[in-house]
């Protein structure tokens, strides 16, 4: 089977990055310009989604899922182990295991996820309704200096 390209997500990446790949796919032939290579990711993304969702886990579609998945999750780990400290108390980076959204719905991008301990992690909806807007913003703020907008 021959290789194919494999979606680039938005909220991991930054434009630089998927830049770079997206001239790889023009220069594979995977795509014909730039905007064809936007609409190619954007469809692989769907179907990543809709196969991850709706396939038998024997599936080659569901297979590719999990890895994709599984992906997703190291960068994750990637991008959470640049934080110094919890953000609601002062423990060491080695405790920091989850990211909550700093909204109320919370969209699943990293830029928009605070670095939290176990001990915060089921105290964080409570603060998060008790913080003050400036507060939130502040968050937001070192957000987009440390993971990039």
């Amino acid at each position: 089977m021959a290789r194919q390209p494999f979606p680039i997500p938005f909220g991991l990446t930054t434009p630089a990055f998927r830049l770079d790949h997206y001239r790889r796919w023009i220069a594979a032939g995977w795509a014909l310009d730039l905007n064809d290579a936007v609409r190619v990711n954007a469809l692989l993304l769907r179907n990543f989604r809709v196969a991850e969702v709706g396939q038998a886990p024997s599936s080659w579609a569901a297979r590719t899922a999990v890895k994709q998945r599984r992906r997703w999750n190291h960068h994750r780990r990637i991008v959470l182990s640049k934080a110094k400290s919890c953000v609601l108390c002062a423990r060491p980076p080695v405790e920091i295991t989850y990211s909550k959204s700093l909204s109320e719905g919370g969209t699943e991008r990293l830029r928009n996820k605070i670095p939290v301990c176990t001990v915060c992690f089921d105290r964080w909806p409570d603060l998060r309704r008790d913080l003050p807007r400036q507060v939130r913003e502040k968050l937001a703020d070192q957000l987009v200096f440390l993971w990039g907008r």
